[in-house]
């Protein structure tokens, strides 16, 4: 009868410095005692038999046990550590695994640090654990060559760099599913009365109507079975390898057969997927995933996450705050916040990124509106044609760096250079960065930059120079208003000492 939660496993890592939140199910009413390199705890299970208790903060340690006992039962969970947990949300391009990554032979070989992964196993409705075989998920791994490739790659990369400077073990937390919208990950009582409720009503209006049909349809589609990604030949093709333009033109076309439509253009019905098994569904992953590992102890969030929330752009800011709000008050704490910025993208299948800039300027505002929250940019790791860029390893670091910084105190630039403001001078336009210590140009800056008169009328760039934290454009005085990676795909020309892309702006002087 006695149990802990799925997350206590073997290897796992405990949050160090914190109290260490325990949970688990035995017999209503029954005692259970836990122990842990000499501290303890105990707590009683209440009449559905659920006990919660929480062991007493420790710091950073290895190769402890940690035990259960209730009546004649005991649990012993071994080669238990300490150190920093985070962790790690969002779709697609935060579960990118580290086997498709273009690194992952170099990081197979170097010197692996003790960095471990908890994949909370992929589950959108009830029941569905025992419709696929989930046992390569739900217990902890470690970076080993044999492990490495099931590992978030972003979220690997993150915690490889945050135990070098720290010098502790580090645990992410997996809370991932690729194609998913921030309202998936979102109790939905968050978004009633708000804008974001957009999401809830299209949910309403768009259920299947013959739900037999609805079950043979899933029940035939090879795609809901999310437990062969890493070796499934047309997983590894898109995620490793990519699709050429000719590969997404055929692959498009039997899609849109599939769907029944004839097109898949911008007029076109969107490809929901919409149904009471659909991991697209409003709260579904909230409620059969986030709630699976909560309250476990943490030190922040990392998410890489609103391309699919191409739908509705403009309530994005809306619906990521209230997540990140109904996420603070599942944990009972403010947890830090770090998220990437949506990287440079055009085109890929039947996505585009026709949406992205709004969606970057509603993420920035998230940024800047809700405490604790910190972005990175990703100007500089996006392809056009490609919405899985294929490496990871300067994500992962930048994510780090702000957590250096504003987590842990660390006296580094960590911040994506942003604009603070624009002014004329002596004929040039003078821009001024926030972040901008080491401010540089890399290729070319007029290709993402647009300089418009009073009329509207585009000015051509002139010469660009750097001085300080501020870029210098000569000869174009006449310019009114000044944009910078303003499309869906751009090539990122300003950084700063870090080797941050700067955020995209538009300013009207």
């Amino acid at each position: 009868m006695l149990s802990a939660a799925k997350v206590f496993q073997d290897n796992m890592v405990l949050q160090r410095q914190k109290p260490i939140c325990l949970w688990g199910q035995a017999a209503p009413g029954a005692r259970v005692e836990a122990s842990l390199g000499g501290d303890t705890a105990a707590a009683c299970a209440d009449g559905s038999g659920v006990w919660r208790m929480a062991l007493p903060p420790r710091e950073a340690e290895t190769e402890l046990t940690l035990r259960l006992r209730s009546g004649g039962e005991q649990l012993a969970f071994r080669h238990v550590a300490v150190g920093e947990v985070w962790l790690s949300g969002g779709q697609s391009n935060m579960e990118f695994h580290m086997k498709f990554d273009r690194d992952f032979d170099a990081a197979v070989a170097s010197q692996l640090r003790d960095v471990r992964f908890y994949d909370v196993p992929e589950i959108a409705y009830d029941g569905e654990e025992e419709d696929f075989d989930y046992s390569q998920f739900g217990f902890w791994r470690r970076a080993t060559a044999a492990d490495l490739p099931w590992f978030s790659a972003v979220g690997y990369y993150f915690a490889d760099a945050v135990g070098a400077a720290l010098d502790v073990p580090v645990g992410i937390v997996g809370c991932n599913w690729g194609g998913t919208m921030a309202s998936a990950w979102t109790d939905p009582r968050y978004l009633e009365n708000t804008e974001g409720d957009v999401w809830l009503r299209e949910y309403e209006e768009n259920l299947p109507r013959d739900m037999a049909a609805y079950e043979m349809a899933f029940a035939a589609n090879p795609n809901n079975n999310r437990v062969t990604l890493l070796d499934d030949p047309m997983n590894v093709k898109i995620m490793r390898d990519g699709l050429s333009r000719e590969e997404q033109a055929a692959f498009t076309e039997q899609i849109r057969a599939m769907a029944g439509v004839e097109s898949l253009g911008e007029e076109a019905p969107p490809l929901m997927n919409y149904g009471p098994k659909s991991e697209q569904n409003p709260g579904t992953l909230y409620d059969h995933m986030l709630k699976t590992v909560a309250p476990y102890s943490l030190r922040g969030v990392i998410w890489y996450q609103g391309e699919s929330d191409e739908r509705h752009p403009e309530v994005y800011a809306t619906v990521f705050s209230r997540m990140i709000q109904c996420w603070r008050d599942l944990w009972q704490e403010e947890l830090p916040f770090l998220f990437v910025q949506l990287a440079p993208f055009e085109e890929w299948l039947f996505c585009t990124g026709r949406a992205f800039p709004l969606l970057r300027r509603q993420q920035e505002l998230v940024s800047k509106t809700v405490s604790n929250v910190w972005m990175t940019a990703s100007g500089d790791a996006g392809m056009q044609w490609d919405i899985h860029p294929k490496e990871k390893r300067p994500i992962g670091q930048r994510l780090a760096l702000l957590a250096l910084g504003h987590v842990y105190g660390k006296d580094l630039l960590c911040d994506a250079p942003s604009l603070l403001g624009a002014e004329k001078r002596d004929g040039a336009l003078c821009l001024r960065f926030a972040h901008g210590a080491g401010l540089h140009l890399q290729g070319d800056l007029s290709a993402a930059l647009t300089l418009l008169d009073g009329a509207g009328r585009t000015v051509a760039a002139g010469e660009a120079a750097v001085e300080g934290d501020t870029l210098l454009l000569r000869g174009c005085g006449d310019a009114s208003t000044v944009s910078y990676a303003q499309t869906p795909f751009y090539r990122a020309a300003i950084f700063n000492g870090a080797g941050i892309p700067a955020i995209p702006f538009t300013i009207t002087l």
